[in-house]
């Protein structure tokens, strides 16, 4: 294990002895004896505490030394690791421009010198004296630099950002400021300087209420790989449909233009497959903008120069080259206004998508797109309401592209920053209301083990919740354990139900019964309690009685498939000579195997009905239906060796059983 790591987990657990100890050979590595010093000096004062401890008194600043121990050696090990590892390509090569880099008098040169000096530390400037652009440039270095090393007075810096400054520069500092405080996380109790600054955060009403929405756009980011996944399986799913197109695909621009009518219809038929989806995870906040721009995220304008990544949107930008005077400039504009929710990168992505392409254009074509368009003719200007509240979610995602798509591989502090819901900083920042709603926004986003950490009292809603989140995370016991606290408060149906499905995962098979039979007193017709109470009588190996509960459910569900199956299954295994199951077996199966959309194990029951019955042929016949692909050869093998006790009481033969399997694997 990381030794960097193991130091971290012991600080954190205030296990400050062993941290110590495995502190000591890193210092004797550096050769530095100021290191060594203060390593010496903590573990002497250490054991001075641990003394006057064990003496039996009472130090009534103990806790307060305790934690400066320990922040001195967290910023301890940060400095022997700051001496032991060399800078990185990325790092020498800034340390290059920022040394060479000569300002001429251009603001993107000005922005990307403070981005410069700031990550690299070199800025002493007050930030006060800065542009509100140039303040956001520094507010990105800084974080950069905190990520790359702690340091409590830069983050001390960023909360004063946060407190002081006009709302787009507070906004973003605030953004920073939460996710450096994952990141560091386990120090943030031995800082009480930082914890001061947030709680002052904290009573700022509004500061609170912002807080809450960077969470929640946080959490959000989930989303992005499942919208960016369904966007790349619409692509896959419309590629194959414009190979085959045997014409050239013309688009029309206006009613004047001759288009393939046949390509329009094609492509709303396959957008008709993902739309659906796409639209639900838009609603829940995905970025759909991530999968349109990620591609271009390597042109030279990102690659080159790690300051593009951050520096803020502006039409006269240089680097951008587009004229926004021109025809396809004014279109470029024009779309670049109407979407309010492209973030910076995804802006000047689209500008390096133009000059890409821009060849490509026809000019005939541009006065018909301009005059489409005109709605974001040169007039318009960008939503100021809506810029506002989407300050902190298009700064999130310009963050995310950087994180996931910059070649320097720097740690990305974007995958797994839904953790930052069990950080500290919630207790601190949010009220008891802000933290269930977070909670309920982790719910909604399948976010378990999350919402496990915000889920703290002791209600009987919120132990439903913690059982139900724990449920999901499949801790079956540990999620009985809270629904039953929760019965002992108030019972309902919803929590018994979520009671016995937890026994049935446990295989208490019984005792889920039992619940279910209870549900059934109140709601006797209940498919899902029904079906439930089947399941259970069948682990239990009570067939018949799963037969019965299986016509009762085919009653009332007649055209349910699922309980056909059931039905069918429960049928075979009962029959004898005695009683006319294995017809019954056989009629339902033959409707599921020549229905609609038979499944594998309609094929394999179906074999299994025609075989008892003596019917081998048919039975071979039905069986190959499921073995058609290759890959299915082996399943059947597995299947019928686990169904062989079954069969072999149905009066088939090891031999009959045997000769059956081959029969099938050779036709």
């Amino acid at each position: 294990m990381n030794t960097h790591y193991t130091i971290t987990r012991l600080l954190a657990e205030q296990r400050l002895f062993q941290a110590l100890q495995l502190l000591k050979p890193l210092a004797v590595k550096t050769s530095d004896f100021r290191i060594t010093d203060r390593l010496q000096s903590l573990t002497d004062n250490y054991r001075l505490l641990i003394q006057y401890f064990t003496s039996g008194n009472d130090d009534p600043r103990r806790k307060e030394v305790l934690s400066h121990l320990i922040a001195e050696t967290f910023i301890l090990l940060d400095d022997i690791e700051a001496v032991t590892t060399s800078d990185g390509p990325l790092l020498a090569q800034m340390k290059s421009k920022a040394d060479a880099f000569v300002s001429d008098g251009n603001k993107y040169s000005s922005l990307k010198k403070v981005f410069y000096d700031t990550w690299l530390g070199k800025r002493t400037t007050d930030s006060d004296l800065l542009t509100e652009e140039e303040k956001q440039m520094f507010i990105s270095a800084l974080t950069l630099n905190i990520l790359s090393r702690f340091s409590e007075n830069n983050i001390l810096s960023l909360c004063r950002l946060v407190l002081t400054q006009p709302r787009n520069t507070q906004l973003k500092a605030l953004v920073c400021l939460l996710i450096v405080l994952n990141k560091y996380n386990e120090r943030l109790p031995f800082f009480p300087k930082i914890k001061e600054q947030l709680t002052l955060i904290a009573i700022n009403g509004t500061l609170q209420e912002a807080a809450y929405n960077v969470f929640e756009q946080l959490l959000s980011t989930s989303l992005t790989p499942l919208i960016n996944q369904e966007m790349e399986n619409l692509s896959k799913d419309l590629m194959p449909e414009i190979r085959n197109k045997k014409e050239n695909i013309i688009i029309a621009i206006d009613e004047l233009d001759e288009g393939n009518p046949e390509w329009g219809n094609m492509v709303k038929d396959v957008w008709g497959k993902h739309l659906d989806e796409v639209t639900r995870l838009h609603s829940e906040g995905a970025d759909i903008n991530y999968s349109s721009t990620k591609g271009i995220l390597t042109d030279s304008f990102f690659h080159n120069d790690i300051a593009n990544w951050f520096i803020p949107f502006g039409w006269d930008n240089p680097e951008i080259t587009v004229d926004f005077a021109s025809e396809s400039g004014k279109l470029v504009k024009g779309i670049l206004r109407a979407n309010s929710e492209a973030c910076d990168t995804d802006r000047y992505a689209i500008c390096a998508i133009y000059r890409h392409i821009q060849g490509q254009l026809s000019n005939t074509k541009m006065p018909a797109i301009i005059n489409d368009m005109s709605e974001f003719g040169d007039s318009a200007e960008p939503n100021i309401d809506l810029a506002e509240k989407n300050i902190t979610l298009n700064y999130i995602r310009s963050l995310y592209r950087f994180f996931f798509n910059n070649p320097w591989k720097i740690e990305n502090q974007m995958e797994g920053i839904t953790h930052i819901c069990g950080s500290h900083i919630t207790q601190i920042l949010l009220t008891d209301s802000q933290i269930m709603s977070l909670a309920d926004r982790c719910l909604a986003l399948n976010l378990f083990q999350e919402a496990t950490t915000l889920l703290n009292d002791q209600s009987a809603v919120t132990l439903q919740k913690r059982g139900y989140a724990l449920q999901k995370l499949e801790q079956y016991d540990k999620a009985l354990e809270e629904y039953n606290k929760a019965l002992l408060i108030a019972s309902d149906s919803w929590t018994m139900t979520h009671v016995a499905f937890c026994l049935q995962k446990l295989n208490r098979y019984d005792q889920a019964l039992a619940i279910y039979d209870q549900l059934l007193g109140s709601d006797k017709d209940n498919r899902k309690y029904l079906l439930h109470k089947a399941s259970c009588l069948m682990a239990l190996n009570l067939m018949n009685d799963a037969l019965q509960v299986f016509f009762h459910l085919d009653l009332i569900c007649p055209d349910d498939k699922n309980i056909q199956r059931g039905l069918a299954w429960c049928a075979f295994t009962t029959a004898s000579p005695d009683n006319d199951n294995c017809h019954i077996a056989e009629q339902y199966l033959e409707n599921l195997v020549y229905g609609e959309k038979p499944e594998y194990n309609d094929y394999i029951n179906y074999g299994h009905v025609l075989l008892a019955t003596g019917h081998r042929k048919e039975a071979v016949s039905i069986y190959h239906k499921a073995v058609e692909n290759k890959e299915d050869r082996a399943r059947f093998i597995k299947q019928m060796n686990d169904d062989k006790s079954l069969l072999l009481s149905k009066g088939i033969s090891q031999e009959e059983l045997a000769l059956t399997i081959d029969a099938t694997l050779m036709s």
